[in-house]
């Protein structure tokens, strides 16, 4: 794979990291840009969470990149991510992250995006069809620990447990999405804060369409 870290206002484009152990990671980097890549197919393995394309540090761009098929092998990662970005004050947009596959053993997670950052704006990324395999569950777009952030204009359908999660956040807004036809619920609130929901198509999840658990305001 590719692997920068610890650096300034870098630019990773139009690069290829398919069918490697992980895709490309940028770690501790700041005011960088990631966009128009590929990272497909890789084959994660270890004791680490697993990626396609993993992002930390700080004001960073990840724009118009491609994770699909990355999936988990032995001996098997805590999580699967086809995009990972733990980087605050960044932008995550135009992405694809679709078709990740957890397990291959139980416990081990999928996630097509994942957001453990705040003050980003994460727009227009689509994030369908990503599995859980024999692992514990699979959802499209997934924000942790985080406030401050807009969730706007993504596609997160047919994903094996849910469209978007939202764990432990606060402050966030979530417009206009689309969440449909996921296998359990279309968007999950979980211990959350202040999150504004406005004219998203929530429609044909097969158990909720929207699920609060532990919500104090919305």
């Amino acid at each position: 794979g590719i692997r920068i870290e610890s650096s300034w206002n870098d630019t990773v484009s139009a690069s290829i990291s398919n069918g490697n152990n992980f895709g490309i990671n940028l770690s501790t980097c700041t005011g960088s840009v990631v966009t128009g890549n590929t990272a497909n197919s890789n084959a994660i393995v270890g004791t680490f969470d697993g990626y396609g394309i993993s992002v930390s540090g700080s004001n960073n761009t990840i724009t118009g990149n491609t994770a699909n098929s990355n999936y988990a092998d032995d001996p098997s990662p805590f999580s699967l991510y086809g995009i990972y970005v733990s980087s605050p004050n960044s932008t995550i947009s135009g992405n694809t992250a679709n078709s990740n596959i957890g397990g291959p053993s139980g416990g081990v997670s999928a996630r097509g995006i994942y957001i453990a950052a705040s003050n980003c704006t994460i727009s227009n990324n689509t994030a369908n069809s990503n599995d859980k395999g024999a692992g514990s569950d699979a959802y499209g777009i997934y924000l942790s620990i985080c406030s401050n952030n807009t969730v706007s204009g993504n596609v997160a359908n047919s994903n094996s447990t849910g469209g978007f999660y939202l764990s432990s956040c606060s402050g966030v807004i979530v417009s206009n999405n689309m969440v449909d036809s996921n296998a359990d619920a279309g968007i999950y609130l979980v211990t959350s804060s202040n999150i504004t929901l406005v004219q998203n198509t929530v429609d044909s999840n097969a158990r909720y369409q929207i699920y609060i658990d532990g919500l104090s305001s919305s």
